[in-house]
C-alpha cells in the first residue's frame, strides 16, 4: 500500500491542530454568520462530525448538519452536548491532537484503510479497525530511518523508541524487534521535513501536526523533525512547546497496530495531548483495544 491510496482513505495525523481563530467563535450557534465557520466546518470534516462537501459549498452561516456535528464531537469529548460552541467546547477544539479521524465512514473501494465508528461498551471506548495484522503476523520488524533531520542521534533515538514498543508487546500479542535492514521490516519510522517520501501529505513547518501513521498493513510513520522533540523528561517539563517522543511514539504505534481513538482521557489512544507532557503508561482501555 503506497501513501496515495492511503491518503485517500483516512490518515493519522498526531497534533491536527486548529487555530485560535476558533477562539472567536466562543458563544456561537445555530443561525449565526462568521467567516471562521468554514474553518470549523473544514475541520469536523476531517474528525468525520460533519459530511464532506466541496469547499465551494461551504458557508459560514452556523446551519442545522453544523449544529449536529457539534453535538456529536461534544458527545465524543463528554461535553454538554448543546450544540453551541460554548467555551469548553472551544477550548477542546484548540488543543493539540492526533489527526486520526474519531468517526471514520465506510469507504470504497475496499483497498482503502478506514476503522470502524467508535465501538462503545461497558469496558471499552476504543475504535477498531475493520483490518488488522493477521495472526500469522505477531511478530513484527520496524526500522528507524537514519536521515539528516533525526533531532536525537539514533544511539539515544532506539531505547526510546524500543520501550514504546515494549509497552505494546506486554500487553498485546505482539512482539517487536527492530531491523538495520528497512526492506524487510514491516514498520518503518522516520524524522521528516515538509516534502518528504512519496507522500502526499507534506508537513508544514513547527506549528503543523507532529506525526501520520498509516494503518495495517502499511506501517509507516513519519514524524515532523520541525517540531521541539524531547526525549529527557527533565528536558521536556522545561523545555516550551515541546513533544515528548515516547509519548507520541507510543500512541502512533497504536494505530499502526490497528487502533482507532479512545473516548476514555486518560488512555493513550485519547486523541489530544497537550506539550511537555509525558504520557507512556497503558490504559485498561488501551489493553481492551489490541487484545480485541
Amino acid at each position: 500500500t503506497n501513501c496515495m491510496e492511503w491518503a485517500y482513505g483516512h490518515n493519522g495525523n498526531f497534533h491536527y491542530q486548529a487555530g485560535a481563530e476558533f477562539l472567536q467563535l466562543s458563544g456561537y450557534r445555530i443561525g449565526q454568520s462568521h467567516e471562521v465557520l468554514p474553518s470549523l466546518k473544514r475541520y469536523l470534516q476531517h474528525f468525520g462530525y460533519l459530511d464532506t462537501v466541496a469547499d465551494t459549498g461551504i458557508s459560514r452561516v452556523f446551519d442545522e448538519d453544523l449544529e449536529a456535528a457539534v453535538k456529536n464531537y461534544q458527545l465524543f469529548f463528554s461535553l454538554n452536548a448543546t450544540g453551541i460552541l460554548d467555551t469548553a467546547t472551544v477550548h477542546q477544539l484548540i488543543q493539540p491532537r492526533c489527526g486520526v479521524p474519531d468517526i471514520i465512514k465506510d469507504l470504497a473501494p475496499a483497498k482503502f484503510h478506514r476503522i470502524n465508528v467508535t465501538r462503545n461498551s461497558s469496558s471499552s471506548h476504543y475504535s477498531l479497525r475493520n483490518k488488522r495484522w493477521p495472526p500469522s503476523s505477531m511478530r513484527l520488524l520496524y526500522n528507524i530511518s537514519e536521515n539528516e533531520h533525526m533531532p536525537f542521534p539514533i544511539a539515544d533515538l532506539r531505547p526510546v523508541v524500543r520501550e514504546a514498543f515494549e509497552t505494546w508487546a506486554l500487553y498485546s500479542p505482539f512482539d517487536f524487534t527492530e531491523t538495520s535492514i528497512d526492506r524487510i521490516a514491516q514498520l518503518h519510522i522516520g524524522f521528516y521535513k515538509r516534502q518528504h517520501l512519496n507522500c502526499p501529505i507534506p508537513f508544514a513547518g513547527p506549528n503543523d501536526m507532529l506525526a501520520h501513521a498509516f494503518y495495517p498493513p502499511s506501517g509507516k510513520l513519519h514524524i515532523n523533525a520541525d517540531i521541539i522533540w524531547a526525549i529527557n523528561p527533565e528536558i521536556l517539563r522545561n523545555t516550551e512547546n515541546s513533544y515528548d517522543v515516547q509519548s507520541v511514539a507510543l500512541h502512533e504505534i497504536g494505530h499502526l497496530l490497528g487502533l482507532g481513538h479512545s473516548t476514555v482521557p486518560e488512555a493513550i489512544m485519547y486523541p489530544s495531548l497537550d506539550s511537555q507532557t509525558r504520557k507512556v503508561d497503558l490504559h485498561g482501555d488501551d489493553i481492551a483495544g489490541i487484545n480485541a
